[in-house]
């Protein structure tokens, strides 16, 4: 059975390309699966042009939780949309649109309300007051202080 590919796939293997970057297998398979998912967002300018992606998945307390402690992300698509909390697998920015690609992430950003990522190393929850966004810590037993 050959299942159709959803159309932001191809904009994202065609956006890789153009940044020269290699689509090793476990990229392809976050790729797919977040695209299968709904997880998948290609990063517009205002003139409505390809400036970046955001590989993502829908997360719940128990896989933030498996992040943390384990390193474990997502593997299978139906992991992709298990909850609310925004875990980022991977950004990628067009070099010469820089600023319209983070724009258009802060944006992305503030429509979620809360994001987890691992950046060298320093793992963040992030939620969104509406004071701002808020910058929790985890605890072992994964809960957010």
């Amino acid at each position: 059975m050959n299942i159709p590919s959803p159309p932001e796939l191809a904009a994202a293997i065609e956006l890789l390309a153009r940044l020269a970057v290699p689509v090793d297998p476990p990229l392809m398979s976050s790729l797919v699966n977040a695209a299968h998912a709904g997880t998948l967002t290609i990063l517009h300018s205002a003139k409505a042009q390809p400036v970046g992606l955001v590989i993502w998945a829908g997360g719940n307390k128990d896989s933030v939780r498996m992040a943390d402690q384990f390193n474990l992300f997502p593997t299978h698509f139906w992991e992709y949309k298990e909850g609310n909390i925004a875990l980022l697998l991977a950004v990628f920015f067009v070099y010469p649109f820089r600023e319209e690609a983070q724009a258009a992430f802060r944006q992305f950003l503030a429509s979620r309300r809360a994001v987890y990522y691992a950046r060298k190393n320093r793992k963040r929850l992030v939620v969104r007051t509406s004071a701002g966004f808020r910058y929790l810590q985890l605890n072992h037993a994964g809960a957010a202080t």
